[in-house]
Parts: structure tokens; sequence; C-alpha cells
């Protein structure tokens, strides 16, 4: 069964079902869409939608937006001070909101190392640099373009499966979902990542671009949108290569680096062998 997710409106979540669903989202039977929906709409950090080098690098948020609409209509100095103090307020409020996931992640990341890896034994889990053992959510890039993105989650096979074979399912349902979505009627970017994903526990896959897959929702790199629809944690994550289409007619696509934001939310760990990164380049 394959769940896309579907735009139907934007809005303020809802508390449903234990999380955060956003009424643009249809849940498609999936646990890990509770914690997709739950991303979709909230406090995005700083920065563009997407890729670090997403298209929409020059759109404003919201707040700057009323701030310069103000400055132009030629309101009072007291409403374009009260927008700037506004703007200072949320700014304060991501940098909270950062180190708290900062500290929670050190909090994780010692409790791992302090985990035995068996009770005989009694020695010490695998530390949290090998990107198995702490929890690894992805971040945000900020408010999300204009272009939403394709975001397809695929229910685990049943009867017996591996990764290694799982990843090859969704190497396909990649190339498959890049073909769909470079029709006349259904464009995404050429500039635009993407990635598909399997859940290393329960054989799920997720398929996605970068940007927001809700209107008004946070932007996320194509792999945070496929940790996303996965549950929400890099560490049960494993990525395939990254792509790029390079040309619609003739159809053609590229394997890209994976960005430096990416190789910092999850380690390599997640990223096949002979991956590239971006932060190896010169």
């Amino acid at each position: 069964m394959v769940a896309t997710v579907v735009i139907i409106g934007a809005g303020s979540c809802t508390l449903e079902s234990g999380g955060l669903l956003a009424p643009g989202c249809v849940e498609g039977g999936a646990a890990g869409f509770t914690a997709a929906c739950g991303a979709l709409l909230g406090d995005c950090g700083p920065g563009p939608g997407g890729d670090p080098t997403s298209e929409d690098t020059g759109e404003d948020t919201p707040r700057t937006e009323g701030a310069n609409a103000a400055a132009k209509s030629g309101a009072g100095t007291e409403a374009v001070d009260e927008a700037a103090a506004d703007a200072r307020d949320l700014v304060d409020i991501k940098r909270a909101s950062a180190h708290a996931r900062e500290e929670a992640a050190t909090k994780d990341a010692d409790a791992a190392a302090a985990k035995p890896s068996s009770p005989e034994s009694g020695a010490a889990g695998t530390s949290a640099s090998s990107g198995r053992d702490a929890s690894h959510p992805p971040t945000d890039r900020g408010r999300g373009g204009k272009t939403l993105a394709v975001a397809q989650h695929h229910s685990a096979p049943d009867g017996d499966w591996t990764v290694d074979r799982r990843l090859d399912d969704a190497r396909d349902l990649l190339r498959q979902a890049l073909a769909a979505n470079q029709t006349a009627t259904v464009t995404q970017k050429l500039g635009r990542a993407w990635t598909a994903g399997v859940n290393i526990d329960t054989g799920e896959i997720a398929v996605a671009s970068s940007g927001a897959v809700a209107e008004g929702g946070c932007g996320f790199c194509a792999e945070g949108n496929v940790v996303n629809l996965l549950g929400g944690d890099g560490a049960r994550v494993a990525f395939t290569e990254p792509l790029r289409v390079t040309s619609r007619n003739p159809f053609d696509f590229e394997v890209i680096g994976v960005c430096p934001r990416c190789e910092a939310d999850y380690t390599r760990a997640p990223f096949p062998s002979g991956a590239t990164f971006d932060s190896d380049q010169p």
C-alpha cells in the first residue's frame, strides 16, 4: 500500500491520536504519519525550506512580511518597532528551543553510552557517534517554499525481509517517483533533492523530495521528510543515495552528495556505503 501525503488545507496543528496532526495531512494508516504530521506545522528554524541551496531562499517569513508591509504602507514608527520586537522575540524563542534540543540530544547520547550491550558482560553499548543508539530527529530548514514536497509512505511487506532487499525496493520506488513527478501537470523543480529510506525495525519505506509537505509548514531536506514519515528518528533509518533530476526531456537524473546539515543531523551511519558528502569536497 502506498500512502501519499495529500494537502487539503492549512492551519494550526490539532491534538489527535496522541500526536500532533496537521489538518492538511491525510493519515495513511502508518504510525510514522503521526510524527510526520506533527513536524509539518510549527516553529521552523531560520533559513530556507528544503535544501540549503533551495530555490526559495529569498522568501520572507510571515513575520518579516508583516514588518515590510507596515513600513511600505507608511505605518508609524510604533508599528514598525512592534513588528521588530516580535521578530526579536521569535528569534529568542527559537534559540531557546534549539538549546533544549541540544540538551535532550546530550542526555540521549550519555544514556546510550552507559547502556550495557549485553547483561552478561556489562560492556558499554555502542557509542552515540555510530548513529544507531542515540535519537536523531531531523532539523527543519525554515519555512517551506511555494512548491510542496512529494512524500510517499510504503507499508512493510508480509513475510521475511532484509534491510538490503528493502533498500533495493526503495531505490526502485524512488526512481518511479522521480519520473512520475516530472510531467506537465506535476512538476518538481530541477534543483530539488530526492531520496528514500527504510525503517530498519519495521521495513517500511518512505520516498520524498525536499521542501515542506504542507502549505505553510516547515521545510526539510529530502532526508528529513523521509525520517518524519518513518517515525521521526534518523537512527532507525537507512537511506538510499540522494538524487536530483537533471533533465526532463529526455528524463535523466544524477546522484548528489549528502549536504553537511544532514550529515550533522544523522552522522554518516544511515547513509549507504560509497555515498559522497559535500563536506569532503574541496
